[in-house]
C-alpha cells in the first residue's frame, strides 16, 4: 500500500503568527523574535518546503503583507501527489503511477456533491482517505468523473459498499501519524478560508464548502482551485536538487501579469530604486541634469517569451543620445519571482536580480547618497 508523507508540524491552530515567523525567516535569515524554541529544528523547513518560502519567493513576501491566506489557497491548488518532500517518498508515487492534488480534489468533490444533493456535500476524513487517495478513479485517472465518484460517495454512504475503484482496506492500515496528516491536512484547508471543519458525527470529524472567511483578492483563487486541472511536471532529470527546486517554483504563487506590472509601477516610483538605475544606465550619465523614469507595459525584455506582454522598467537621461535604457529584469524572464526580487530592492537588502552583482547596488546606493549627486538629480516620473 503507498504511503502518503505530510507533515505534523505545520502549527495550524498558530497560523498565521507561525507564518509570518516563517517568512520573516526566508526574507532576513534572521530567527523572528517570539519563535518558538524548535522552530529552526521542526517548524520552519515544513513551511519552507510545502509554502516555498525561499529567499526570493512571492509566498514569503505575501505572508509578510499579511496575505498568508491567499498563500494558503495557493497550496490547496497546487499541492500534489508526486511531491519532492523526500527522495523515497517521491519514488514510491512515481512509480506507483499516481498524480492526485488532494486537497483542491476535495474542494471540487465536495463542490460536485453540492449540485448533486446539498445535504450531502460533505467530506469525513475517513472519506477523503477512502474516495481521494486510495481510489484509483481519482489517483491515477486521466480525467476524473468527479460526477460519477461524488455519486459513488451518496451509494457507500447508503449501502455501505464501496466501488471497485476503492482499496477498502487501505484506512484501516494506516497509522496513528498517518491519521494525523489528514486532520493536519483538513486544518491546513480551514484556515484557508474555503472550507469548515464539522461533527459528522459524534466521533468523526469532516469538511463542508464555506467560502464565506475567504476575503478581497484571495476570493479570485477560489475559481482557480475549482477549474485547475494542472499539475508540476517533473523534469526529467535524475538530480534529486534539481527536482526538488522545480517542485518548490511551481508551488510558489505565481502572479499574474496585471498584478506584476502594478507592482513594477510602485517600484518605479521608489526614489532609491530610480537612483540605483542612474548607476545601471550608465556612469556617463551621472551628470545630467535630468531624469525621468517610466514604466512601459507595452515592451519586454530580451528572452522574455515571443507573444507575452511583459512590463519594462526604462530610465530616459535628458540630453542624451541613447535616452532609453531597459533595466535588467531579462535576468527573470523565466521565473515567477519578480514580486520578491522588487520587495528586495525596496527594502534595501543587498539582492539584486541575476546577472547583476551585489557591489553594484551598494556603488549605487553611495553614489545616490553624495550631496553633489543629489542637488543634480531632478527625479520625476511619467508612464506611458
Amino acid at each position: 500500500m503507498v504511503k502518503y508523507l505530510f507533515s505534523n508540524d505545520w502549527r495550524v491552530s498558530q497560523i498565521p503568527d507561525i507564518l509570518e515567523f516563517a517568512a520573516e525567516y526566508a526574507l532576513t535569515g534572521k530567527v523572528p523574535t517570539g519563535a518558538p524554541a524548535n522552530f529552526l529544528t521542526n517548524i520552519e523547513p515544513v513551511h519552507r518546503y510545502y509554502l516555498s518560502l525561499e529567499r526570493l519567493s512571492n509566498n514569503a513576501c505575501l505572508i509578510s503583507e499579511g496575505r498568508w491566506q491567499e498563500v494558503l489557497l495557493n497550496f490547496v491548488n497546487k499541492f500534489q501527489y508526486p511531491n519532492a518532500r523526500t527522495p523515497d517518498s517521491y519514488n514510491e508515487i512515481v512509480h506507483e503511477g499516481i498524480q492526485i492534488a488532494p486537497l483542491r480534489e476535495a474542494v471540487k468533490l465536495l463542490y460536485a456533491l453540492n449540485l448533486i444533493d446539498p445535504s450531502q456535500s460533505y467530506l469525513s476524513s475517513d472519506e477523503i482517505a477512502d474516495f481521494i487517495f486510495y481510489n484509483d478513479a481519482v489517483t491515477k485517472a486521466a480525467n476524473i468523473d468527479r460526477v460519477a465518484v461524488a455519486r459513488s460517495i451518496i451509494d457507500y454512504r447508503a449501502t455501505g459498499h464501496y466501488p471497485p475503484s476503492v482499496d477498502a482496506a487501505a484506512r484501516a492500515s494506516l497509522s496513528a501519524k498517518e491519521l494525523r496528516y489528514l486532520s493536519e491536512m483538513m486544518g491546513v484547508m480551514e484556515k484557508s478560508g474555503c472550507v469548515k471543519i464539522e461533527d459528522i458525527s459524534p466521533r468523526i470529524k469532516g469538511i463542508k464548502l464555506s467560502f464565506n472567511g475567504v476575503k478581497g483578492r484571495a476570493r479570485g483563487l477560489i475559481a482557480d482551485i475549482l477549474t485547475n486541472e494542472s499539475f508540476w511536471k517533473q523534469p526529467s532529470t535524475g538530480d534529486y536538487a534539481e527536482i526538488r527546486s522545480s517542485c518548490m517554483c511551481y508551488s510558489d504563487t505565481h502572479l499574474s501579469d496585471e498584478e506584476t506590472f502594478l507592482y513594477m509601477q510602485d517600484l518605479s516610483r521608489d526614489d532609491q530604486f530610480r537612483k540605483w538605475m542612474l548607476y545601471i544606465a550608465g556612469k556617463s550619465n551621472k551628470t545630467a541634469n535630468s531624469y525621468v523614469v517610466y514604466l512601459n507595459s507595452l515592451n519586454k525584455p530580451v528572452g522574455a517569451p515571443k507573444n507575452s506582454v511583459w512590463p519594462g522598467l526604462y530610465c530616459h537621461v535628458m540630453g542624451q543620445a541613447a535616452s532609453k535604457t531597459v533595466f535588467g529584469v531579462e535576468g527573470l524572464a523565466e521565473f515567477d519571482s519578480i514580486y520578491g526580487w522588487i520587495r528586495n530592492v525596496l527594502d534595501g537588502v543587498t539582492v539584486v536580480p541575476e546577472g547583476a552583482r551585489p557591489t553594484e547596488y551598494q556603488a549605487a546606493v553611495n553614489w545616490a547618497a553624495q550631496p553633489s549627486v543629489k542637488s543634480k538629480a531632478n527625479l520625476s516620473s511619467a508612464y506611458d
